[in-house]
Formats: structure tokens, sequence, C-alpha cells
């Protein structure tokens, strides 16, 4: 009974985030497609798949800090983390066909394999954030730090130098 008792708070938080998450994706994502239609389809496609993987940075980021200050529940940060990953192994040919594109594009070596990493490890810090559970651990604030910075980073000098400066696209927003 005390189980379910502590479970509840942390799988309604879950269940509210999970939600948050489908909702600005299926607002933002139509959006972004929208806003850049007129754009070359690199241009739309570059900011597709980053958006794509650096909003799964950002909630997995948020799980982390609210679970970190507040929650302090493997419940919700496993519910949490299986929900979005289940999201985007059911997306998986979306994400692919984006992949898909810039594999064919004229980038450099260095643009696909940066690109390659910036998605393996957004993939990866999920993952991460589940397994530490298994040694009733949660991730480390700093590790949470440098995840984020590291994937905001890369976002904004993937599309600064391969597509168009960040200033003009500011200009759209």
């Amino acid at each position: 009974m005390h189980l379910i008792e502590k479970s509840i708070i942390p799988l309604l938080v879950a269940t509210l985030l999970v939600g948050v998450f489908y909702w600005q994706f299926i607002s933002i994502y139509p959006s972004l497609i929208e806003r850049f239609t007129e754009e070359k389809l690199s241009i739309l496609y570059a900011y597709l798949i980053i958006y794509a993987f650096l909003i799964l940075t950002l909630f997995t980021s948020l799980t982390n800090f609210l679970n970190h200050f507040i929650l302090k529940s493997k419940t919700f940060v496993a519910v949490t983390m299986i929900v979005l990953l289940s999201f985007y192994t059911l997306s998986s040919d979306v994400f692919y066909d984006l992949f898909q594109y810039f594999l064919k594009l004229p980038l450099s070596e260095n643009g696909i394999m940066g690109l390659v990493l910036f998605i393996v490890s957004t993939l990866g810090y999920s993952f991460y954030s589940v397994i530490i559970l298994l040694f009733n651990r949660f991730i480390p604030l700093i590790h949470i730090f440098v995840f984020t910075l590291i994937h905001l980073v890369y976002s904004l000098l993937f599309i600064n130098n391969y597509f168009h400066p960040l200033t003009e696209a500011l200009k759209k927003f």
C-alpha cells in the first residue's frame, strides 16, 4: 500500500510531463514546417532534426531536474523516459528519413559524424537516465548540465555553420 501511495504523485507528474511533451511536439513540429516551407528543403530538415532530438534532451533534463530537486522517484524517471523513448521508437521512420536526407547532402565528414554523435548522445542520455536507476542512483546535477549544454551548443552551431546564420533564423520568429 505504501508503494502505491508513494508512486501516485510521480506517476501523475510523469503523465503531465509526457502530455506536455506530446502537445508541444504536435504543435511545434508542424509550425516549423510551416515557417520554413519557403526556404530550401535542407534548411527545413536541419531545423526538424535538431528540434526533434534537442527537445528530447530538454525533456530528459527537465525530468532529471524535477526528480533531483522535487520528486526523488525512480518511478517518475523510469515511466517518463520509457514513454519518451517509446515515442521515438514508434516515430523512428520519420527520424530515419530526416537522417537519410542528411547523408545525401554534401556535408563534410565532420558534419555527418557530428550529427550522428548528437543523435546517439541524445538517445544515450535518455537511456542513461533509466539505466542508472538500476544502481539505485539518479543522474548527478553536473551531468544534467553538461548534456544539456553540449546539446544546446551543438544545435546552434549545426544550424549556424551548415545552413544559415542564426540571425536570419531569428528574424523568422
